[in-house]
């Protein structure tokens, strides 16, 4: 069954190290081979995986599939915990990420192509401002969410950005994790 038809509107993507990197085809048909023989290296893996980004960004423009990209962070660093109680219990911590380059080769190749939108996760409030809401104001396809993935900015035009967010809780709902209940 078509993924359509089963409700899809959107590709979802870990990344934890954001590279993007335009292979050229001679390249390309080489590192193929050798992913599907298991030969591949761990580095030319890398640059496969960076080159797929792009491919996978140039679909959603065919399928008119939002691209959610949720980069730069660490997943159960807690051994501990996690052989304890398994993965998502609050021990996924943040790392360094270079949104600019990160997303160079990608947004230089569809940034601009109307109808498509990216959306880029962080838990770096830093990094969001620093980085990647200055980004989402000049790119039209990129749209920034800010921490903790209540928030979405999504640029109108570059001087002019709407902020949609989660409904502050009502006491008949149960509050998100943002909200402080007293």
């Amino acid at each position: 069954m078509c993924i359509f038809a089963r409700g899809a509107r959107a590709t979802d993507h870990d990344v934890p190290d954001l590279a993007t990197e335009r292979l050229p085809v001679p390249t390309l048909e080489r590192l193929l081979t050798q992913a599907l023989e298991g030969s591949i290296s761990r580095g030319d893996g890398v640059r496969l995986h960076d080159h797929m980004l792009i491919e996978m960004a140039e679909l959603s423009v065919q399928d008119g599939l939002v691209m959610q990209l949720h980069v730069g962070v660490r997943r159960s660093t807690n051994g501990v915990v996690h052989a304890s109680f398994g993965p998502n219990v609050g021990d996924d911590i943040s790392q360094r990420t270079d949104w600019v380059l990160g997303l160079d080769a990608l947004l230089n190749r569809v940034g601009n192509v109307a109808g498509l939108t990216i959306v880029a996760f962080t838990v770096d409030e830093s990094a969001c401002a620093r980085e990647l809401s200055p980004m989402a104001g000049h790119w039209p396809a990129l749209s920034s969410a800010l921490p903790g993935g209540f928030t979405t900015v999504r640029t109108v035009s570059p001087a002019t950005s709407i902020a949609w967010s989660r409904p502050p809780a009502t006491p008949t709902s149960r509050p998100s994790t943002t909200t402080r209940v007293r």
